[in-house]
């Protein structure tokens, strides 16, 4: 694949009241290439230029770390403010007569990375020939830079924020020379984002959009790896935002961008798809994908399908099912703060879930099920996040066993099962094997008998999954002094 940059300038000419007004509009290839090198993005309107530093920074403000966008004019600046149509956003400052800033604080800056049309109003000392108000717009996107590693590994600088399952995820966009055997990408030594494979050769990898801001607040590194059956190959790249588009008038910045549209093509592109469909990033970015939801007959999560789902898991937990599911795992003593944590672990993704669309209602209503899914599968899987575990009880041979379920649970939250024979999260293990895993936590809980080891431990055997499983505990104090999970 060739790399290139080019920077594509479009003038356009709008109609107002007051005769023809210049629009003068530029755009970054979201591709890599020698012109990448150039900091600064240059537009011209009103016999007006602004130029405008292509990589929107992150530096610490006085109230906390902010993202700020540099430009600078022709003209002397007499004022200036950020907006989004009728909304402030972004604030302005002007630290010399033709130099601003726009900043934003870190905590704010999703709808900027999202990819909204972000405007710039500008006044400037008064001209009988040009015009002493113009408009900038811009649209940011997050962007890869400072590749290293190798060269069978091709990745798309732009991130583009598309709509997967009814909401915004940015997505990185790559292939590999040669056909792969899989894809991952790692940071800190973890498998994180999505990965879907085209085909032998095109993959992409879906971010949530917290996490690609993470990315970029702390500079992680972020690595993609290739398998082959060759071998492995990786390549490292690191995030940051920068200007995807710019633009200039000095028109009705309404007229000019209109908020909103939905374009026909998107339109048809949306009407086309089954209303299985959840992926939607064939149909253009996230921004205009959105601007068609209530043009398309889609369905949203609104308060009625949420509470359903909300009631139906609650009537769930009522079972008596439910009840032994909670003694084995937590113990008789704390099935009751576990049952209503598992019910506010459902509630938490399911409201992540609230106000996303789909373009049909049983793709949603299924939706909502793997997220009812999700929050039970995360309490069986971390019971003790919300839930306290048994306090050590010396010479007590039931608080023991206890101690000791309790022990095993927390070593398997604190392991890394993705990278080891399983191959998969604790929360897909114990969705897949929930009896076997309830079976292990309640053998340990209520019927292991403990062996004597050395003159002071006693030590319980067992298995979790069919994996050897020991915890020892201090006879006298009561308390664990170590457990093994013996997975490879």
């Amino acid at each position: 694949m060739r790399h290139f940059l080019a920077v594509v300038a479009i003038l356009v000419s709008a109609c107002a009241d007051a005769g023809d007004v210049d629009t003068h509009e530029a755009e970054v290839s979201p591709e890599l290439g020698k012109d990448d090198a150039a900091s600064e993005i240059t537009v011209r309107a009103g016999e007006t230029t602004l130029w405008v530093n292509k990589a929107v920074a992150l530096r610490e403000g006085p109230n906390g770390r902010e993202f700020v966008l540099r430009g600078r004019t022709s003209r002397t600046l007499t004022d200036g403010r950020g907006f989004i149509f009728d909304d402030v956003y972004g604030d302005f400052t002007k630290k010399s007569p033709r130099v601003f800033e726009l900043t934003w604080p870190l905590s704010t800056a999703r709808s900027l990375v999202d990819g909204v049309d972000q405007f710039i109003g500008m006044s400037f000392t008064h001209s009988s020939s040009r015009p002493d108000n113009l408009t900038a717009r811009t649209v940011v996107r997050p962007r890869l830079g400072e590749f290293t590693g190798s060269s069978k590994i091709y990745l798309v600088a732009e991130l583009q924020p598309v709509i997967v399952a009814g909401t915004v995820m940015y997505r990185i966009t790559g292939r590999t020379y040669g056909a792969n055997t899989g894809i991952r990408l790692v940071v800190d030594n973890v498998d994180v984002g999505s990965v879907t494979r085209v085909d032998s050769q095109a993959f992409t990898i879906d971010l949530e959009p917290n996490v690609a801001l993470a990315y970029i607040a702390n500079g992680v590194d972020l690595q993609v790896i290739a398998d082959f059956t060759t071998g492995g190959v990786d390549k490292h790249g690191k995030l940051a935002l920068s200007i995807k588009k710019l633009g200039m008038t000095a028109g009705d910045v309404e007229a000019v961008w209109p908020p909103g549209v939905c374009a026909t093509t998107t339109k048809s592109c949306l009407e086309a798809l089954p209303d299985s469909a959840l992926d939607l990033g064939g149909c253009g970015e996230a921004v205009k994908v959105n601007a068609c939801a209530n043009q398309i007959g889609a369905v949203f999560v609104d308060d009625v399908s949420f509470t359903a789902k909300l009631h139906a898991a609650g009537q769930q937990l009522a079972t008596p099912a439910a009840r032994t599911d909670a003694n084995a795992l937590v113990g008789t003593d704390r099935a009751d703060q576990w049952l209503y944590a598992a019910e506010q672990h459902v509630n938490s993704h399911l409201e992540r879930m609230f106000g996303r669309w789909f373009l049909g209602a049983s793709t949603r209503d299924a939706q909502l099920d793997l997220a009812v899914t999700r929050g039970f599968d995360y309490a069986y899987a971390r019971p003790f996040d919300a839930v306290e575990p048994h306090e050590p009880v010396p010479g007590d041979a039931a608080a023991m066993r206890h101690v000791a379920a309790d022990a095993v649970l927390a070593e398997l939250a604190r392991m890394d099962l993705v990278h080891s024979e399983f191959s998969r999260s604790l929360e897909q293990l114990v969705s897949q094997y929930r009896a076997r895993h309830l079976e292990s936590i309640k053998a340990f809980r209520e019927t292991i008998t403990a062996e004597p080891y050395m003159t002071t431990k006693n030590v319980y055997v067992g298995d979790w999954l069919g994996v050897y499983t020991e915890v020892v505990i201090d006879r006298a104090t009561g308390h664990v002094e170590y457990t093994l999970v013996e997975i490879d």
